[in-house]
C-alpha cells in the first residue's frame, strides 16, 4: 500500500519564503558585525607589527653630536616607519593614528636607556566600517599598541664613538 499524500492548501503556501525574509536580515547583521570585528582585530594586529618595526627602526644608527640629538633622531624614524606601515589605516581615516615617543632609563638596568613607541588609533570616533547597531558598546574607544627597544648609551651618538664622555655612561 502506497501512503496518502494529502494535497496542500492556500493556507500553508509561502511559509518558507516569510521565514527566509524574516531571518535574512538578522544573518546579515551577524555576517556583517563579523566582517566589522575582523577588520577591527587586523588593524589591531596591524598596529602591533608597525609598533615594532618602528621600534626597531630607532636602533639604526642616527649621526648626532650628543644622546639628546641622537634620542631625538631616532625617535623621529621610529615614529615615521611605524606611521609608514599604518598607512592602509591613515589613507582611510584621514591620517588619525597618532604616534608618540618616549625616552628613559631602562627600570631592569640604569645604565641603558629605553624607548617605547605607542601607536593610538581613536577606533570609534573615525571607524574603519560604520558601527554595528546595537554592537557599538562592544567596539573600544581606541585601539593602542607599544613597543620598547633598548639602548647602550655608548651606541647613541658620535660623541661616544669618539671617546668623549657621555653622560651616565660607565667608562
Amino acid at each position: 500500500m502506497t501512503p496518502r499524500r494529502c494535497p496542500r492548501t492556500g493556507a500553508g503556501r509561502g511559509n518558507a519564503a516569510i521565514e527566509f525574509a524574516l531571518l535574512l536580515p538578522l544573518f546579515l547583521y551577524v555576517l556583517y558585525a563579523l566582517v566589522s570585528f575582523a577588520i577591527m582585530f587586523g588593524a589591531q594586529h596591524l598596529m602591533t607589527l608597525a609598533a615594532a618595526e618602528g621600534a626597531r627602526a630607532s636602533l639604526q644608527y642616527q649621526p648626532a653630536e650628543d644622546m639628546d640629538a641622537a634620542l631625538a633622531l631616532r625617535s623621529t624614524r621610529a615614529c615615521s616607519t611605524a606611521i609608514a606601515f599604518v598607512d592602509w589605516i591613515q589613507e582611510r581615516t584621514a591620517n588619525s593614528v597618532s604616534c608618540e615617543t618616549q625616552t628613559s632609563a631602562c627600570t631592569h638596568d640604569a645604565e641603558l636607556m629605553c624607548l617605547q613607541l605607542t601607536l593610538t588609533y581613536p577606533y570609534r570616533a573615525v571607524p574603519l566600517l560604520p558601527a554595528v547597531p546595537l554592537a557599538d558598546t562592544l567596539v573600544p574607544e581606541q585601539l593602542r599598541s607599544s613597543a620598547t627597544v633598548q639602548m647602550s648609551p655608548m651606541s647613541l651618538s658620535d660623541a661616544a664613538g669618539r671617546g668623549i664622555p657621555v653622560p651616565g655612561a660607565h667608562a
